[in-house]
């Protein structure tokens, strides 16, 4: 366990803690997580009666848009503390280690976790149980490693210095993730890039004026294939 730079087996506590949750808070923090929800609602299709793990839901950014969409969720934490937020939804809940989960082979139909993958010390190890655990599809959003990635000394001061309690994150090659995922039974779906523009960046600016770019780079194609964080979905083999 890397304490040092906070990649941790119960990064979710993290997560799910207030001073996180202000970075997520006003209007653009709003449009942030509408995104992100519209963007993994269009990967999963219908989801009506579907069985869905969030794994470390406590952020709280997933379990109402999945439950609004007719999901069966069960939000899942490594404390109570970190869902404590989340226990006023009509959602089931569990607690224990993010490694190894505690649930059966294929007990879920889909398997969600955001703002996790990139802060767990051993992303493919975790990425096995994600699917270990899934009948059908496995979602969840990772920083990969592209062009944009050089900058990323750069991107963590300027978060370290504006954004109190960030943490390290690693990034990984989609070639990496394909092999990881074909291991455990699953294919590379599809993914996409959820903003071009740092998230860091609207949120200094605090006000949409930065979205007409993030529009344009979304409509010529090149928020798919550059921006970041990047949702994944990948789908059972048969």
């Amino acid at each position: 366990m890397n304490t040092g730079n906070h990649l941790s087996w119960h990064c979710d506590e993290h997560t799910s803690s207030e001073l996180y949750r202000q970075r997520f808070k006003g209007k653009i923090g709003n449009l942030i997580i509408k995104r992100q929800n519209e963007l993994l609602l269009s990967f999963l299709g219908d989801i009506r009666g579907k069985s869905i793990l969030d794994v470390g839901a406590g952020h709280g950014q997933l379990a109402e848009a999945l439950l609004n969409a007719g999901a069966e969720v069960t939000a899942y934490g490594s404390s109570r503390g970190a869902l404590e937020k989340l226990m006023p939804l009509p959602l089931r809940s569990g607690t224990g280690p993010l490694y190894p989960l505690p649930f059966g082979d294929r007990e879920f139909d889909i398997v969600v976790s955001f703002r996790t993958f990139p802060h767990v010390p051993d992303w493919r190890l975790f990425l096995g149980e994600l699917c270990r655990v899934a009948a059908e599809k496995v979602s969840f959003d990772c920083v990969t490693k592209d062009i944009m990635s050089f900058f990323k000394p750069l991107l963590y001061r300027i978060k370290m210095k504006k954004e109190p309690g960030t943490r390290d994150y690693t990034l990984q090659k989609k070639a990496d993730i394909r092999n990881a995922a074909h291991e455990s039974g699953f294919r590379w779906e599809s993914s996409e890039g959820q903003f071009l523009l740092p998230l860091v960046a609207h949120r200094i600016v605090k006000r949409p004026i930065l979205m007409p770019i993030e529009y344009l780079a979304r409509m010529a194609g090149v928020t798919r294939r550059y921006g970041g964080p990047v949702v994944v979905l990948l789908e059972r083999a048969t």
